[in-house]
């Protein structure tokens, strides 16, 4: 009896842990040590699906415009689309980080649930094709993709990739990184860095509900040619993200399966390549993954340049990316948007160099919807 009662003991130690572990947000402690609540977007998505659904059952309702993206398609101001378009309505899908797979769990849902706006945007970039990046974000499938989805298409995910997803949604502690030295911080001054995350918290909360998914600010940018803190901030993500490159085998799928279903709804759907400043734009254009931002060759053993070129540096991600993508649309629609190296949009203002500034807004809004009406 006593030997079956110890073989309880690692579950026991276990419950304890969770409960531990939960505690800090039973307490209502989190504005002391999150560092982010950009999980408070993907939450909030949840429910405009739901709003966009009982939405196209009105009789009166406007032509619906869906948009999947990142946070560099979150800031629109339904304002001015309800006055310069007022045959139209947003209902935003962007989340901080968006990725095709994100993509695909509300297209999965909006195909079983005979959800069918009049048009769909998905909002692609070159960072978010890397399949190992220096950088990894995780944010996407931790915040973004239910258990079941995640089960469904396992076999698109490595190992570490499902054994982090499992040890962080058990464990909240260790996916918001719990840090003693943030929460004393934020205790200083009458908890005023607390309450200032709150405030902010709030504001995005409301946004959220109120804009359909949008987060505007009016916060003017910066002309490409204040480009010494912009070429910086260049470099800084070209390290992170883009070096090295290898082109994502299955955020291709995931979008390629985003097509498929939209196509298969009669649901009209369009890639989109969000405009980011000259200086990053430089470099994707004009760099391969195997230099740094100053031009020196970095190929790692065994690349691909290496490979086939000896030190001479491989292709750039333009080049291994933009075809690809390409050719996705063609196969299932008309081409890809491309605010970078196409033609047809014209506001050339930066927040920072991965993301066009606020005022640049209603000139993008514009630029999509006059897209669908020129059937361009």
């Amino acid at each position: 009896m006593l030997k079956r009662k110890f073989l309880l003991f690692p579950f026991l130690i276990f419950f304890a842990a969770f409960a531990i572990d939960k505690l800090p947000f039973a307490l209502g402690l989190q504005d002391y040590f999150l560092n982010t609540f950009s999980f408070l977007n993907y939450d909030h998505k949840a429910e405009l699906k739901a709003e966009l659904k009982e939405y196209l059952k009105r009789p009166d309702r406007r032509k619906t415009l869906v948009l999947f993206g990142n946070s560099r398609t979150m800031p629109f101001n339904n304002e001015q689309i309800e006055r310069d378009h007022p045959d139209w309505i947003l209902f935003n899908f962007s989340v901080p980080g968006g990725v095709s797979d994100y993509f695909l769990r509300y297209m999965e849902e909006f195909e079983a649930e005979d959800i069918r706006p009049d048009y769909i945007y998905f909002a692609v970039t070159p960072q978010a094709f890397n399949a190992r990046p220096a950088t990894v974000m995780d944010e996407v499938m931790l915040n973004g993709l239910t258990p079941g989805f995640v089960l469904r298409h396992a076999d698109r995910y490595s190992l570490d990739d499902l054994s982090n997803y499992v040890a962080k949604q058990v464990f909240w502690t260790y996916q918001y990184r719990l840090s003693m030295r943030n929460v004393a911080r934020r205790m200083r001054n009458d908890s005023l860095e607390a309450k200032q995350f709150r405030e902010f918290y709030e504001f995005t909360e409301k946004s959220l509900n109120e804009s359909r998914g949008s987060v505007f600010f009016t916060i003017g940018g910066r002309s490409p040619t204040d480009s010494e803190s912009m070429a910086r901030q260049a470099q800084d993500i070209w390290r992170g993200f883009f070096t090295p490159f290898t082109l994502s085998q299955e955020q291709l799928y995931f979008t390629e399966e985003c097509l498929r279903i939209a196509q298969a709804m009669g649901v009209p759907a369009r890639l989109v390549w969000p405009r980011v400043s000259p200086q990053l734009r430089a470099l994707k254009e004009g760099r391969s993954p195997d230099e740094g931002p100053e031009g020196e060759n970095i190929a790692t053993p065994g690349s691909a340049s290496e490979l086939t070129t000896g030190s001479a540096p491989g292709p750039t991600v333009r080049e291994m990316w933009q075809p690809a993508l390409e050719e996705l649309a063609l196969k299932y629609g008309p081409p890809m948007l491309d605010m970078n190296y196409g033609a047809g949009f014209g506001c050339d203002r930066y927040y920072d160099a991965s993301h066009l500034a606020g005022d640049c807004f209603d000139e993008f809004s514009d630029y999509l919807i006059g897209n669908i009406e020129v059937g361009r």
